[in-house]
């Protein structure tokens, strides 16, 4: 092995060995942070002397990867704890494979997906002629009397387990003092200490992640580039036009009663608004989302439109953004019935999403040019970024606190179940009604929770430093 595979070997050792400290002992907080500076350090130290590719793209993945990561330190929210933390980890697989790829590659393409196939085939035969070579070395240097004994020793191990387990248990059956030494025996190993075995195997195993996989990434990968010359689109225009004109038909009447019930404020009989918020909000986003798939099917599988195709796919995208609209004045008067809640919050971010999803899909019927695919991609994953850097939990407690000032009510036992991010509100309503018993008791079972938890420096986040001192305020 020569200086420079004993300096990467020893690199990749230190990586995993940082991983086991900053992701494995306790909650994630700022360690995540340590641990992405330390891998992205190891990645442009290996790949310093290749060639970069489409780093504009590169640049954005990179911001949505830190923006993930800090959102541990800052924001701290829960219900993504467990998903941010393999959005990280896919993030970091395809930005560092995209900035090694070939520069023909459109990374929006089924060519990409191609690539990355390539790249994780390589990962496991790298690894299989590594664990050959490592296996051929260990035998090669063990003389050949000993290995063969040492191999028939642990078949005979391996017959003789199941045959000492039925005698252990038929002569403890026989003799008690017998079984109560077995017992004892079997409880003390046991009782051993496995903790730092599972340690060791985790860092055996991320060594052999990291040494594996940042090679594989750096190795260059045969693409054959396909040329994607028009085809024509294999759908009628006569037959599309029927079909979309029929739906069109279906939401005129649709947007009639919309507008009769919602924007006039006439409501059907027997319905409050709540009941009639809350009927059909589901149903209407998916028919949203039905109406985009369409578009895209029709802008993919339709030849050069002609102009009258072009408006009626308009004028469904218009009578989608009446049912967004819908969706979103039913939820709203939902919440003002029945409060806030994450379910309720993500609802309408989602809406927002369709609506600009719908926006690109209209610009896209007319320029025909615009790739629909890659915008959808790029708007999707930073409208998740976006869902981490809003403190979501925060907003949820304003919003209830506004409501609550309006009409009286609160459900401090969903509030109860939010995350420490939602304290400093909380500690502003105590301080005008310091009289609230329920708000008063919620706030010292907070603070007694953060007094027992013991906090790692890798759990280390700004939220419940800013509970903590908060909470300060509140005394028993």
């Amino acid at each position: 092995m020569n200086r420079k595979n004993l300096m990467y070997v020893l690199i990749c050792l230190l990586l995993a060995v940082i991983a086991e400290i900053t992701l494995f002992k306790g909650s994630i907080g700022i360690s995540l942070s340590i641990f992405v500076v330390s891998f992205y350090g190891l990645y442009f130290y290996y790949v310093k002397k290749k060639e970069h590719t489409h780093k504009l793209l590169g640049l954005y993945l990179f911001i949505c990867i830190w923006l993930l990561t800090l959102s541990y330190v800052f924001i701290a929210n829960p219900v993504f704890y467990g998903l941010n933390f393999l959005m990280i980890a896919a993030l970091l697989i395809v930005h560092t494979s995209l900035l090694t790829s070939p520069a023909f590659i459109d990374w929006s393409s089924s060519l990409f997906i191609v690539y990355l196939g390539k790249k994780f085939t390589q990962f496991f035969l790298f690894g299989k002629k590594i664990a050959a070579f490592l296996l051929k070395k260990l035998t090669k240097n063990a003389k050949k009397g000993t290995y063969a004994k040492t191999k028939k020793v642990v078949i005979g191990l391996i017959i003789a387990g199941p045959i000492l387990i039925i005698l252990m248990i038929l002569l403890s059956a026989s003799d008690e003092k017998f079984g109560n030494f077995m017992i004892r025996t079997i409880q003390k190993m046991m009782s051993l200490n496995t903790k730092e075995i599972w340690i060791f195997i985790r860092v055996v195993f991320l060594f052999a992640v990291f040494v594996i996989g940042i090679k594989t990434v750096g190795r260059k990968s045969v693409i054959v580039p396909v040329k994607t010359g028009s085809t024509g689109g294999t759908w009628d225009q006569t037959i599309v036009m029927t079909i979309i004109v029929s739906i069109n038909v279906l939401y005129v009447l649709f947007t009639i009663v919309q507008f009769r019930y919602f924007f006039n404020d006439v409501l059907i009989k027997d319905y409050t608004f709540a009941a009639y918020a809350k009927k059909g909000f589901f149903e209407l986003m998916f028919v949203t989302v039905i109406n985009i798939v369409m578009i895209i099917c029709v802008n993919t599988y339709t030849a050069v439109k002609k102009k009258v195709l072009k408006i009626l796919l308009s004028i469904m995208v218009l009578f989608s953004f009446v049912m967004l609209l819908s969706s979103h004045l039913r939820l709203s008067l939902y919440e003002e019935a029945y409060g806030y809640t994450y379910l309720r919050l993500f609802s309408h971010s989602f809406l927002l999403l369709l609506a600009i999803l719908f926006s690109f899909s209209i610009i896209k019927i007319w320029m025909e040019k615009l790739n629909l695919i890659r915008i959808f991609l790029l708007t999707s994953l930073l409208y998740y970024c976006s869902l981490n850097v809003i403190n979501i939990d925060q907003v949820i407690v304003r919003k209830n606190i506004q409501r609550y000032e309006k009409t009286g009510d609160i459900d401090l036992q969903y509030i109860s179940y939010l995350s420490n991010a939602s304290v400093p509100e909380l500690v502003d309503l105590y301080k005008k009604e310091s009289n609230n018993f329920p708000l008063k008791q919620l706030l010292l079972e907070k603070k007694e929770n953060l007094r027992k938890k013991q906090i790692s420096w890798q759990s280390y986040n700004i939220v419940e430093e800013k509970a903590k001192k908060a909470l300060e305020e509140v005394k028993e």
